[in-house]
């Protein structure tokens, strides 16, 4: 078999496949399902798509009439500064992700408490079934 026969697939974290939860979280973010949308973000950042999660935050901000691409850019700075390699994946750069979700879902959640339910939910190994059937 060849490289071109080959079929290479992109994974996330729980062996999901990256498409499929990508479309997941862009689907959640534009019917603003924040808690939905939070928890996709959240397993793209566990398995390191970080810079996927803010190229489409930035693109749907754009779309928006508001100027909600200024506050975007703004966390997304933060969270580069804040954070490092390692902790990226952690609580800490979620925060930042999880603040712009709830702005473009134009959400009064807290901050603290969605990161809290959403970890609480990934911790707890039952999140893989929130995938709609292909």
């Amino acid at each position: 078999m060849t490289c071109k026969e080959q079929e290479f697939k992109l994974r996330v974290v729980g062996g999901l496949d990256f498409y499929e939860v990508s479309s997941a979280f862009i689907k959640e973010l534009e019917a603003h399902n924040t808690y939905k949308a939070c928890l996709w973000a959240f397993v793209l950042l566990q398995s390191g798509y970080y810079k996927h999660i803010w190229k489409h935050l930035a693109i749907y901000a754009s779309q928006l009439e508001s100027n909600q691409i200024i506050e975007i850019s703004a966390l997304r700075n933060c969270f580069d500064l804040n954070t490092t390699a390692k902790d990226r994946k952690m609580e800490e750069g979620f925060c930042y992700i999880c603040r712009a979700i709830i702005s473009l879902c134009n959400d009064k959640e807290n901050t603290a408490e969605m990161t809290d339910k959403i970890i609480k939910k990934y911790c707890s190994g039952y999140w893989p079934e929130l995938l709609p059937a292909s």
